[in-house]
């Protein structure tokens, strides 16, 4: 640990001279926009269709061993959209594996049925993520906009947690529907034997421009803060317990203090830009979410992008950027 800590604090100093010397830890790669579900905290329902061709199988692959040559040995990070829309999924999951690369997955559950469920087990995945915001139906249906959509994902949750080689996980928003729910979600993940819950806070969504004041007049907002209080007291006595919460007690604190103060920063200076390593579906790389891609990985190597003279101008604007988004996962991951 002293040696992470200490490689860590080495690869700070270094990125505050040359950060493009430093090598990303956090790949990310999301694989569709297209999404199954129309959830009230996520853009994709408002942000329309997007008429571009998403990156083949074929150059998904290729990236993928790209990245090995570059970085040796690295874990990377599925997302969407809903990745299981697409048909080639669990082939892609399994090229990876193959060649030795570990793969996080977060999914909504909803498409996972015994047969896909079977050959995920068989896949070599590293670790699955699974969408659930509540233990009670209505409040999970209400927030992911769909009924029967929580006795779908319970049902999934109980198919794959039989005994596996993975890592089995929910992924849960904080946000005021839900507030009540998320101290009985950890004791539930430990009563089952699941491998933990990952929370993340309610913020503005990527896929729009960023308002300041975007969460004046929205309905998902706490608005309870002595509860907000209570129920982030009980998850850090709990983490600092060895509970199922996968977040630290740095980022618990943050969330607290971002539902205390929206439009104020909970943290320091982001540090995605040196840590974090995201494409898009149509193979645009990206330093953070919110900013314009620095290159595209059908048009360059991976690492040719990182060390672009764009992704350094990027590096600015994120080292003077004042947004308050560094307590997401993403500055986490």
């Amino acid at each position: 640990m002293a040696q992470l800590a200490l490689r860590h604090r080495m690869e700070h100093l270094l990125a505050d001279v040359r950060p493009e010397w430093v090598r990303p830890s956090s790949i990310h790669l999301s694989v569709t926009w297209k999404c199954n579900l129309n959830c009230l905290h996520c853009d994709i329902p408002v942000t329309g269709q997007r008429e571009r061709p998403l990156l083949t199988q074929e150059q998904i692959c290729e990236y993928l061993i790209q990245l090995k040559e570059w970085l040796g040995p690295y874990q990377f990070n599925i997302a969407g959209g809903e990745p299981f829309i697409r048909s080639d999924m669990l082939d892609i999951i399994e090229f990876a594996t193959r060649k030795g690369i570990k793969v996080n997955l977060t999914t909504n559950g909803m498409l996972l049925d015994e047969e896909k469920a079977r050959r995920l087990e068989r896949s070599g995945i590293n670790s699955l993520n699974i969408s659930l915001d509540s233990l009670t139906p209505e409040i999970h249906d209400r927030t992911r906009n769909h009924p029967g959509c929580h006795s779908r994902v319970m049902a999934v949750i109980e198919r794959l947690n039989r005994p596996r080689d993975y890592c089995l996980v929910l992924s849960t928003i904080v946000m005021g529907p839900n507030l009540q729910e998320l101290v009985p979600l950890a004791d539930w993940v430990e009563s089952r034997g699941l491998n933990g819950i990952i929370y993340q806070p309610l913020f503005s969504t990527f896929g729009r421009p960023y308002r300041p004041d975007w969460w004046r007049g929205n309905e998902l907002f706490p608005k309870d803060l002595a509860e907000v209080d209570r129920v982030l007291d009980a998850l850090i006595a709990g983490r600092r317990d060895g509970s199922a919460t996968v977040n630290g007690v740095e980022q618990l604190e943050a969330m607290r203090f971002h539902f205390h103060n929206p439009a104020a920063a909970a943290l320091p200076r982001c540090r995605v830009d040196v840590k974090n390593f995201s494409i898009n579906e149509y193979g645009e790389a990206l330093l953070c979410f919110w900013l314009p891609p620095v290159g595209n990985i059908l048009e360059q190597r991976p690492e040719e992008v990182w060390r672009s003279v764009l992704a350094h101008q990027r590096r600015q604007e994120i080292r003077d950027c004042k947004r308050n988004c560094s307590l997401l996962n993403c500055h986490f991951s």
